[in-house]
């Protein structure tokens, strides 16, 4: 790897873009071997501004694509790559700092494709609660310093991967295309690498690393969380893997549970508590969390469950009468 392109899809990012711009600059490497490709997918804050601002004092060859219309990520990220001069592809979303070293290490790794090591900040309640999930559901490969490994189709819903940092060529991404890839409904990002992973093991590695600055707002965050939802459908209704049985149990559960707080409040309490006391045990003494991580998901994961099933109820809804 030495020419490497830079792709980075923007909607409405006028808070995260001065922390990503300070990131880049910071990165370690030969920076006219490096170009900068950003796509503002028709934003309505000051984002295209920022970019142009960013390109006249950057270190790099910085290119911005401007839609007369928002498109989605899926139609951003092609139109970024379409642009791009270098073959060597580095997917970056704006809400993220990549360490300075991490293209060096992409480097050492002399491999790709490449999901890199995103390590989630822990600011406020809902993200110590979503970083517990992906504990549950990714561990031993949601930390700091995991073992690296290759994603394949056997092991794919066991390992954290997205589009977050993802490095890989030009070709790999072309041949790697989604269905219906003008919908801002389908889960991009999880398609996309199913694809992938069917040409070429991802490989998850843990030494290139980015830190990751989930939503500020609450309601920005149940939005995504009800979005994610509507997604997960997407990805994986098709597949009958590991969390087929999600989409189907979750709205079960949703309705079993409503039905019981109606018919007996302090029973529904009751399973509430005692369950809460079971899981905080195992998540202190068996998975090692902070007692403050503990906390933040008891409180916040009844609201998450219910919107992320919300969500998941509206994709099935969405593929029941194929409104994409």
């Amino acid at each position: 790897m030495k020419n490497i392109s830079i792709v980075t899809p923007v909607y409405n990012e006028q808070e995260n873009l001065p922390g990503y711009f300070n990131s880049l600059e910071r990165i370690i490497y030969d920076l006219e071997n490096i170009e900068v490709i950003f796509i503002d997918d028709c934003s309505t804050d000051s984002s295209n501004n920022l970019i142009n601002s960013y390109a006249k004092t950057s270190s790099y060859k910085v290119k911005l694509i401007k839609h007369d219309k928002n498109l989605g990520r899926a139609k951003s990220r092609l139109s970024g790559v379409k642009k791009a001069n270098y073959q060597n592809i580095l997917l970056l979303d704006t809400k993220t700092q990549i360490f300075p070293d991490a293209l060096i290490k992409l480097q050492e790794l002399n491999y790709s494709p490449v999901s890199l090591n995103v390590i989630q900040r822990r600011n406020h309640l809902i993200d110590r609660c979503l970083y517990v999930v992906r504990v549950l559901i990714y561990s031993p490969y949601y930390n700091e310093d995991f073992k690296s490994t290759y994603i394949n189709k056997n092991n794919f819903d066991k390992i954290p991967k997205g589009t977050t940092g993802l490095f890989l060529l030009k070709e790999l991404f072309n041949n790697s295309q989604p269905e219906n890839v003008e919908s801002k409904y389908i889960n991009d990002d999880i398609n996309l690498i199913r694809n992938i992973v069917k040409i070429k093991p991802l490989l998850k590695a843990s030494g290139p690393k980015l830190f990751y600055n989930t939503r500020k707002s609450l309601l920005d965050n149940i939005n995504h969380v009800f979005w994610r939802g509507t997604n997960f459908v997407d990805g994986y209704i098709k597949t009958k893997g590991r969390y087929f049985g999600l989409i189907v149990v979750l709205p079960i559960v949703l309705i079993l549970g409503a039905a019981l707080m109606i018919w007996h409040f302090k029973i529904a309490l009751l399973l509430f508590i005692f369950s809460s006391i079971f899981l905080s045990m195992y998540l202190k003494w068996v998975k090692k969390l902070l007692i403050q991580d503990i906390l933040s998901f008891i409180i916040t994961i009844p609201i998450i469950a219910i919107v992320f099933t919300i969500g998941i109820i509206r994709g099935l809804f969405m593929k029941m009468f194929k409104i994409y």
